[in-house]
Order: C-alpha cells, then sequence, then structure tokens
C-alpha cells in the first residue's frame, strides 16, 4: 500500500527517493554479478548499486552507466527522472501483484506511477530491463499481458453489450472507456518499456552477428564466455510476444482511439476552445505528436501510442479508417468545388478505361498526369467493349492483369529466383522509371482500395519502402541477401568464414560485377576499388559494401521511381491538401508507418495459408441453397478432396478475384462466401460476382456435372459481362 502510495505521489506532485546518481568506475553498462561490491538497494544508499535476486532477474542491478542518461541532467526537473524514483519504479515491476488478479487495485496504483516518464528516465529503465535474463523479461511481459487482458475484458463485459446505434449504449460505452482507458494506458506504458529494452536486445544481437562474421563464431564465444554474459544476452522476444488478443478483437475501441486521438484538438475545442490557448484544432502528424498529447488525453487507450500490442489485421483496419476518411474527404472536395464554379465537371472517382491489349499504355497516360488526391479516391476501372460494372471485382482482374504484364520477362522489368520464388529488380533493364512509379502506384491504389495483389516481392523491398529515406535507403546485412540471392550470400559467407589466405583463393577485389546483354559490366565499391585487393583482413569491410551497393546503389534509380509512385497516393497535393493527410515532412504516411515490413506484405499481398475448411464455415446460401443442399455437399466435397492446390487458387480467384486470402485468413469476416442457386438444371456454367465474393450454381442433377462444369468456369475466368 505503501509503495503504491509512493508510486501515486511520484506522478502526480514530484516527491522523489533522496539519493545522487553514482556512477560506479570500471562499470561497462551491464548489472553487477551476483555478489559484486556496491552499495544496497536503499533509499539512503544514493547510488545505483545491485539488488537482491528481482524475481529472476539473476542478480541483475539497474546501473547508471550504458544509458545515455547515465548522470542526472540538471535542466530535467521531472521527479520521475531522478535515480531514486527510477530505482522505487523498476522494483515495482516485480511485485506480486502483478501476477495476482486479486489483487488487480494494487497493481492499478503501482502502474500509475509509470505516466509522465521523460524520454531520458525510459532510456534508463529500457537499459536495465534490456539486462535481464530472457526469460525473466518474458516472464514480466507476461505478466503485464495478463493484468491488460484481465483489466480490460472485466470492465468490457461488466459493461453489457456495446451497440453504438443505441444512445443508451453510447453512454454505456463511454462510462466503459472513462474507467479502463488510464488502467490499460498506463500497463501499456509499462510494455512500452519492455518493447524499448527487446530494440536494445536486437541491436546487440545485430552487433553480436556482425562481430561474429568478421571474428568467427569460436572467437565471440569465447569473448563471452570471459565477459560472463553469454549467448544468452543476444536473445530477444518474438514482435508476437507484445500482441495482445483482447485489444486487437474489439472494433469499437480500435475506431475510438482512432477518432479520439486524431481529432482530440477538435473534442476540446467543442467542449471548450479556451483550452486550446487560441490556436486552431490539428491533426497529429507524427508518433511523436501523438505522445505529446497522450499525457493529458485521457480518453484514449493508447493503442496509436503503443501501437506494437496491435497485430497486423488491426493496423489494416486502422488504415483503412484512415483511407475512407480520405476518400470521403476527397469526394466532398469535388462535390464542393462543382457547386462553387458550377461550370466544372467533377468525378468523386478515380476512373480508369482501359484496352485489354494495350493495358500499360493507357494506364500509364491516365495515372501520369494526376494529382496525389486523384490516388485517394475509389477506384473505378472500365474495360473497353465490356458491360461489366465495378463494384470491386473488374478492378481485381485489373491488377491481376497489369502485374502480370509488368512481371513479363519481355519487359525485363525484374529478374525471377527459383530458389526462393521471389522478383527483384533487374540492374539491365532499360526500361523508362515511369514503369517502375506505375508498379509502385498500384501497390498504393491498391492499399486504398483494399485490394490483394499477387506479388513476390522479398521482404526487403518492404523494408525500403517503410525507409524514412524517400529515396529507400535502408542498411542490410548479409542475412537478408543470403533471403533474397541465396547463391551470392552463400559465397560471401564462404569468403568471410574461410581460414586460410583469401586474397590467393578467392582472387577478388573491391569491385561488383553483373551482366549486360552477354557482356560483364564492373563497378568499383569503393575510390580505386578495382586495385584493391580483398584479403583476410578487410573481407569484412568488403562483404559490407557489397550488400549495401546490391541493396541500395545498384537498384537506386529504379527504386526511387518505385517507391516515389508508392508514396504519391499518400502525399498532399499543396499546403492547404497537406492539413488533411496524416503524414511527416518526408512524406511517410503515419497509418502507414505503424506496420513492420512483414506486415506491410502481409497487408498488400494477403496470406498465402488457403484454409478451405474454414471457408466452408465461412460461408452464407441463398436463394434456395442451405448447408444441406445436395449440389452445396457435393461442391465441398469436389473442393476439399478433389480438387488440387493450383485448383483450389484458381477456384478463389474466380469467386474473389484473388488468389490469397485476407490477411486474418479465409475465416475473416473479409473473406466470406456466398453460394447461391441459378436456376434448375442446365447446361450453363457456374457464374460469380467477385465484387462480392459471391457464386452462383445452377442445381445440377449429378455430382459429376457438377464437377465438370465448375472446372471448366473456374479454368477460363476472364472477362466481365451482365447477367
Amino acid at each position: 500500500q505503501h509503495l503504491g502510495d509512493l508510486c501515486t505521489s511520484l506522478s502526480k506532485c514530484g516527491s522523489c527517493v533522496k539519493g545522487t546518481p553514482v556512477s560506479p568506475s570500471g562499470s561497462s553498462g551491464r548489472p553487477y554479478p551476483s555478489g559484486a561490491s556496491g552499495a544496497p538497494l536503499s533509499s539512503s544508499s544514493g547510488g545505483y548499486g545491485p539488488t537482491n535476486n528481482l524475481s529472476g532477474a539473476s542478480g541483475s542491478s539497474p546501473t547508471a552507466t550504458g544509458s545515455k542518461g547515465g548522470s542526472q541532467d540538471a535542466s530535467d526537473q521531472n521527479p520521475l527522472s531522478h535515480p531514486g524514483a527510477l530505482r522505487v519504479l523498476y522494483m515495482v515491476l516485480f511485485h506480486p501483484c502483478l501476477l495476482d488478479p486479486d489483487r488487480s487495485l494494487e497493481a492499478h496504483r503501482l502502474l500509475r506511477g509509470f505516466c509522465g516518464l521523460s524520454e531520458r528516465a525510459k532510456e534508463i529503465l529500457a537499459t536495465w530491463l534490456a539486462d535481464l535474463d530472457i526469460e525473466a523479461l518474458r516472464n514480466l511481459l507476461d505478466a503485464v499481458q495478463q493484468y491488460l487482458s484481465i483489466t480490460f475484458l472485466e470492465s468490457y463485459h461488466e459493461s453489457g453489450t456495446l451497440d453504438d446505434e443505441n444512445e443508451l449504449q453510447e453512454h454505456v460505452f463511454d462510462m466503459f472507456v472513462a474507467r479502463t482507458s488510464q488502467l490499460c494506458k498506463n500497463a501499456l506504458r509499462v510494455m512500452d518499456l519492455i518493447y524499448r529494452a527487446n530494440a536494445v536486445r536486437i541491436e546487440r544481437r545485430r552487433q553480436y552477428r556482425r562481430e561474429e562474421l568478421t571474428h568467427g563464431t569460436a572467437a565471440m564465444l569465447d569473448s563471452d564466455s570471459k565477459d560472463g554474459g553469454g549467448s544468452s544476452r543476444y536473445e530477444v522476444l518474438k514482435f508476437e510476444e507484445f500482441r495482445n488478443d483482447a485489444l486487437n478483437e474489439t472494433e469499437s475501441v480500435l475506431y475510438h482511439d482512432y477518432h479520439h486521438t486524431l481529432y482530440y484538438d477538435f473534442y476540446l475545442a467543442k467542449e471548450n476552445p479556451l483550452r486550446l490557448a487560441g490556436r486552431m484544432p490539428q491533426i497529429p502528424k507524427t508518433l511523436a505528436e501523438i505522445m505529446e498529447k497522450s499525457v493529458e488525453n485521457m480518453y484514449t487507450f493508447g493503442l496509436l501510442e503503443y501501437n506494437f500490442c496491435l497485430d497486423a489485421s488491426a493496423k489494416c483496419r486502422l488504415l483503412m479508417m484512415n483511407t475512407r476518411d480520405q476518400q470521403r474527404e476527397e469526394t466532398r472536395q469535388e462535390v464542393m468545388a462543382q457547386v462553387m464554379q458550377g461550370h466544372r465537371r467533377v468525378n468523386p472517382y478515380l476512373v480508369i478505361k482501359v484496352r485489354r491489349d494495350n493495358l500499360i499504355q493507357d494506364t500509364l497516360l491516365k495515372l501520369g498526369s494526376l494529382p496525389p488526391s486523384a490516388f485517394r479516391k475509389t477506384l473505378k476501372i472500365v474495360f473497353e467493349g465490356e458491360q461489366g460494372v465495378d463494384e470491386g471485382g473488374v478492378q481485381k482482374e485489373f491488377f491481376q492483369l497489369l502485374l502480370e504484364q509488368l512481371y513479363d520477362p519481355n519487359y525485363a522489368m525484374f529478374n525471377y529466383n527459383a530458389d526462393n520464388k521471389t522478383y527483384w529488380f533487374n540492374l539491365s533493364s532499360f526500361e523508362n522509371n515511369l514503369q517502375y512509379e506505375l508498379f509502385g502506384a498500384l501497390l498504393g491504389i491498391a492499399i486504398y482500395n483494399n485490394i490483394i495483389l499477387d506479388i513476390r516481392f522479398p521482404i526487403a523491398v518492404y523494408q525500403k519502402l517503410l525507409a524514412k529515406d524517400s529515396n529507400g535507403y535502408a542498411k542490410f546485412t548479409i542475412d537478408d541477401l543470403l533471403d533474397v540471392s541465396p547463391d551470392m550470400g552463400r559465397s560471401l559467407l564462404q569468403l568471410l568464414e574461410f581460414d586460410g589466405n583469401v586474397q590467393e583463393t578467392f582472387c577478388r577485389d573491391f569491385v561488383a560485377s553483373y551482366e549486360q546483354f552477354g557482356g560483364e559490366i564492373q563497378v568499383p565499391l569503393k575510390e580505386n576499388g578495382e586495385n584493391i585487393p580483398v584479403t583476410n583482413e578487410n573481407r569484412a569491410e568488403f562483404v559490407e559494401l557489397y550488400v549495401d551497393w546490391f541493396f541500395n546503389k545498384s537498384v537506386f534509380d529504379k527504386f526511387r521511381s518505385f517507391k516515389k509512385g508508392f508514396m504519391r497516393c499518400m502525399q498532399p497535393d499543396d499546403v492547404k491538401d497537406k492539413s488533411r493527410v496524416v503524414c511527416d515532412a518526408s512524406g511517410q504516411n503515419f497509418f502507414l508507418s505503424l506496420f513492420r515490413a512483414a506486415e506491410l506484405e502481409l497487408l498488400i499481398c494477403g496470406s498465402e495459408t488457403l484454409d478451405f475448411e474454414a471457408l466452408k464455415k465461412n460461408t452464407e446460401y441463398q436463394d434456395g441453397f442451405d448447408k444441406d443442399s445436395p449440389q452445396v455437399s457435393w461442391f465441398w466435397e469436389i473442393v476439399l478432396e478433389d480438387f488440387a492446390e493450383e485448383e483450389k487458387r484458381s477456384l478463389l480467384v474466380f469467386c474473389t478475384g484473388s488468389s490469397r486470402a485476407p490477411p486474418k485468413g479465409l475465416g475473416s469476416p473479409e473473406a466470406k462466401l456466398t453460394i447461391g442457386r441459378q436456376g434448375p438444371d442446365s447446361e450453363a456454367l457456374p457464374t460469380a460476382h467477385t465484387c462480392f465474393n459471391h457464386i452462383l450454381i445452377p442445381a445440377y442433377a449429378d455430382k459429376d456435372k457438377l464437377r465438370r462444369k465448375l472446372k471448366i468456369a473456374v479454368t477460363n475466368n476472364q472477362g466481365f459481362g451482365l447477367i
């Protein structure tokens, strides 16, 4: 109880534990081993000495050194930045009440102390936590996750069924938010410290891997054994361990946090204009701006600030909320322009009219002259000479056909790697950079229209797309090269691990090379590189320069155009438009920056895992069919038992326009399939409304006829008409 009172007073009024930081001489920034000399952990010690064994901490203790904030800055007046106060908070993390659901009230009071920590204080705590044994760190994360889930779910279910259309239930939801949001946000603040600590460990692991490649594994293991740390120091938590299912699966909370975080100033202005101190309401553009307002914003759960707790699907939903907001705004602007300028003809949609035999040129001609705001409109595709009305299905086929042509070897834009079944930029390509810009723009347009694309890029492409650098520059290692070009990666690994004379055996200079129309093009990796041999001493530098050349310099122009097209959808037209687009100074969309590379790939490409049993459970029946109808039973027997993997993918394309599942799989609401009866037995083929994932099947007389007709239909699945 006294510890809870202390945490509360620390977070409110500024009292702190007496003492001044002591930086022990000879400290390397790592915790003292058990039994090491140093001041005991007490308020009178005034030092950062070793602690008692804190719940699996293996004798580790918070130390002053090894962090950016090792000594106190006189200008930092926040009492929670004082070392004594931070040591108290460090102890709080191992309090047993976090593990006991019956002591949640105590936990609420303790976690309140983590509100209002300065960046410096967070860095110090994260550095201390990073020195914990990996299992102790995991146990701490599990304890906070358990507290967060129980706190949220208990309050949520106590509030009863929430229905936003009912005024009374809206009031109930408001009470639920007021009662629970700050408790959850405090828990997320603690998880943020663990997340930062994990980031420290990730950086250590990267450094260890770099040193391992330079000096050899045996030397590194020997160094670690002398150091007392061992390779366990470089184990890290998986990103998936930070996700919280309770928060991710509650749509109303995601929607609430999106609006009350982005439009916080507008809510304040509506409630009391004086609180804005005369400034105009603004939408935050960056995570830093959101974090700045997080402490005073008492009506959010902190999902955007601490987005590590969200899975890819939740981030997708947040991005789609922002997408719909922007599309509505673009439509409103167009309609207003037409009202104010009656002579002006406007279209609230992005309409692209193309010919099937001239797809790329027609698309380039249309997109090349459009401002960024036009890319954010709802897309409508018209194929010349066809009657199909685009409600989603026509655009799916448009993307499929266009990507097939852009990947076509005749265009030579990309090289296919059969080892990992991915494409990489063709260094020998003479295609206009506009083609690469078009490809990037297609990815952005697909995101804004919630379309899954069948593209096959390595994860490095998504890392470069998410990089802050506008040209896509990012740091890569030989491990990334193994993913993109396994043969070259293995060759360089062999060079690094070779025990003999590298110069005599490999006979290499600081030069990279690639083939172009039968000839070899050589590129120096550094000044005068063609005259510098690769030796045992400089081979690590050679590999580092080669990896940088491969991922960044060799594809600089092509990828710059590719990323320019991708980012075009998310950039403002002008200063006026900039106020409506949530992006930072570099043009990076905030909601896109929430994604990690693997999550961005899932957003764009969907999931390759196809669970047709889940799809069967996620299917509705109409027009006289039900789950017990003979034709329905035959349909699923054919699909689940007779169809090969490729035939299943073709069926999915026929029904939905994509060969992949949405990010949450075929059991998600986005993948819901509808099977309807299309009249009595006949010779007609099954048809599909790909816009609505709706397949129509005549009531065929027997299973063999259904199998034959279905195979014909899914094999010939191009073209649209009105039925």
